[in-house]
């Protein structure tokens, strides 16, 4: 990863099951923001759900989003910060306790022996921890917050969130990357992303709730007391409802996915059940049958579906009976939440407090990207948490024009 004192640079990838989207980023010297120097936007190919499905396919829709990313930079990028997406992922609450020594006060070995003791609680051994964080700390049963050195006490215990993921497909993830010619910095769960570029310090401290719906997944992210104490991924997202207008209407899906989004709603009003859409019936003839619908029709389709998709979020949030402030108030992003009438649907079924999350604003994101560019912006802005790291090299040859060279290979 970058030092952004030393003038660095990082790489957020944003592996979505439709899209991948890639961002090059260093600090403005004058201000210490973040700033985009380049970007990259691809459909994705051997992506279903957040996992690997077809290594090759994978492989060339992030070397393209990469390639993109380097040439508007005039960068050569060799690691990146990535995001985990899929309903694999396992979030647990674990509680541990380890006793003290009498007079002898709390060191950060202590600390880093009851986190140890905590994992090994779990069963791991197939698993990667992509997070662990600490909720919080008690000293004597007591709760001390979020750090407990240099007190005294007779024992030592923590409440520890921790977000893992199945090793397999971490390594199918190393697998496409390293044949891009990549190393993972980072590697974070969508949600948790896509909250650190949409929830505000207040939401996070007071409590709420972060769905990110995509393509094929629902990523949700919930937080207390400023601290993320849940993220799951649902295998549920906006293709369904499109694969649903293309089988109901026997049309393509690529004019169905026209047909929700230019034209369809999540909400049907009595102008819809006058007003007609034509519709092309799919095939291989120039001279595709067309006939005539109802636009209420259309939204039927839809509105059945994401009441089925919104019914699922809700069950999940409602088992969350210990943060029920937090699931109480709701913010959607993602490019499935942008569904007309989507919000309004929501506030029936979920919670009246929704709003529309947008990305925080970085410089040089393009206007067309800000809606869609919430998991791509929280890397970076988890990256840069995490603190300076190594520098990456400027445009040369071996990198942007090998990768090039690499990728015509596998092409041709």
């Amino acid at each position: 990863m970058p030092d952004f004192r030393k003038k660095g640079y990082i790489t957020s990838l944003d592996i979505g099951s439709s899209t991948i989207r890639c961002f090059i980023a260093t600090k403005e010297q004058k201000s210490s923001s973040l700033e985009v120097l380049g970007y990259g936007i691809k459909k994705s190919k051997g992506i279903q759900k957040g996992m690997i499905v077809n290594i090759q396919e994978a492989v060339e829709s992030i070397q393209e989003a990469v390639l993109m990313a380097e040439k508007t930079a005039k960068l050569h990028i060799s690691s990146v910060v990535v995001n985990i997406s899929s309903s694999l992922l396992n979030s647990r609450l674990i509680d541990s306790e380890i006793p003290l020594e009498e007079d002898y006060p709390i060191s950060s070995a202590l600390i880093r022996k009851l986190i140890d003791k905590t994992l090994q609680k779990i069963n791991l051994y197939d698993e990667d921890v992509i997070l662990q964080m600490p909720l919080a700390y008690l000293v004597n049963g007591e709760d001390v917050g979020k750090d407990p050195r240099g007190q005294l006490g007779k024992t030592l215990g923590v409440k520890l969130h921790v977000l893992s993921f199945p090793r397999n497909q971490m390594k199918n993830i190393e697998t496409v990357l390293g044949k891009c010619r990549l190393d993972i910095d980072l590697r974070q769960a969508t949600a948790y992303a896509s909250a650190l570029s949409c929830l505000s310090e207040d939401e996070k401290q007071v409590g709420a709730t972060l769905i990110d719906m995509g393509a094929e997944t629902t990523s949700i992210a919930v937080f207390s007391n400023g601290q993320l104490v849940k993220a799951l991924t649902l295998p549920l997202g906006g293709n369904l409802i499109t694969r649903d207008i293309a089988q109901s209407l026997h049309t393509s899906f690529e004019k169905a996915e026209l047909l929700k989004t230019k034209e369809g709603s999540a909400f049907t009003i009595s102008k819809d059940r006058i007003d007609t859409l034509e519709i092309s019936v799919t095939g291989d003839n120039e001279n595709l049958e067309k006939y005539s619908i109802k636009r209420s029709y259309l939204n039927e389709i839809i509105e059945s579906r994401i009441d089925e998709i919104l019914e699922t979020v809700k069950n999940c949030l409602d088992a969350l009976v210990l943060y029920r402030a937090a699931t109480h108030r709701i913010v959607l992003t993602g490019g499935a939440s942008q569904l007309r009438g989507l919000r309004e649907k929501a506030t029936h079924i979920l919670t009246p407090y929704i709003r529309m999350g947008k990305p925080e604003s970085i410089k040089g994101v393009p206007d067309f990207l800000k809606e869609s560019a919430s998991a791509g912006i929280g890397l970076l802005k988890y990256a840069e948490a995490k603190g300076p790291q190594k520098k990456i090299k400027t445009l040369k040859k071996t990198g942007f024009f090998g990768r090039i060279i690499q990728w015509l290979i596998q092409n041709f």
